[in-house]
């Protein structure tokens, strides 16, 4: 895993805008690889357009999990909550 680059890449694939987007790692996961002030500083994103994605480091290192539950919420235009709950591999 030295000099690799890991990432989550949430990407809007609905039809409308996304606002105040959230992701989570499950709080029973064994570790979390999400690096706290990055998403501080990035989270709820403001906004994603249909299509758009951003990025969140995964600061996986030998002991990592190689799966993790994750909790995806954003708000709809229309004021209604969406979420997803993703098993993502490493």
């Amino acid at each position: 895993m030295a000099g690799a680059d890991y990432r989550f890449v949430i990407m809007n694939q609905g039809l409308a805008a996304a606002s105040e987007v959230v992701f989570e790692i499950d709080a029973a996961s064994p570790d979390n690889p999400l690096v706290g002030n990055e998403c501080q500083s990035k989270l709820p994103y403001p906004s994603l357009q249909t299509g758009q994605s951003f990025t969140l480091i995964a600061a996986l290192h030998m002991g990592s999990a190689m799966s993790y539950q994750t909790h995806l919420k954003w708000s709809n235009p229309d004021g209604s909550q969406g979420t997803n709950d993703i098993h993502v591999s490493t």
